[in-house]
């Protein structure tokens, strides 16, 4: 997801402080901890380096991606942050504002 996607989101009120977001299943690796730990807090959804905290360290929505990678927890994400593989990890099913869909 990046800074422009994020603001984006913002916009139309999809991403809030303090919404809880996580890798997609299509990147995790097997073996990777809980998603629940992967989870990370959006600090401020128009993005940018600060935007995510993710154990108790900030973010940018890459930086982060690209950690995640280095530790082994998800794989091949080159550029997969511009097609959303960050998920809010709520159920589709719940109502979401404006009629928007799921995130990720």
């Amino acid at each position: 997801m990046t800074q422009s996607a994020m603001r984006t989101l913002a916009e139309v009120e999809e991403l809030t402080v303090g919404m809880l977001i996580e890798p997609v299943e299509l990147i995790r690796l097997v073996g990777c901890p809980d998603v629940t730990t992967l989870r990370a807090r959006v600090e401020d959804p128009r993005g940018g380096s600060d935007s995510l905290r993710w154990n108790g360290e900030f973010h940018s929505p890459a930086s982060l991606l690209a950690r995640w990678e280095a530790e082994g927890y998800v794989c091949g994400v080159a550029g997969v942050h511009s097609r959303g593989a960050l998920s809010s990890g709520l159920p589709a099913s719940l109502p979401r504002k404006r009629g928007r869909g799921r995130l990720g």
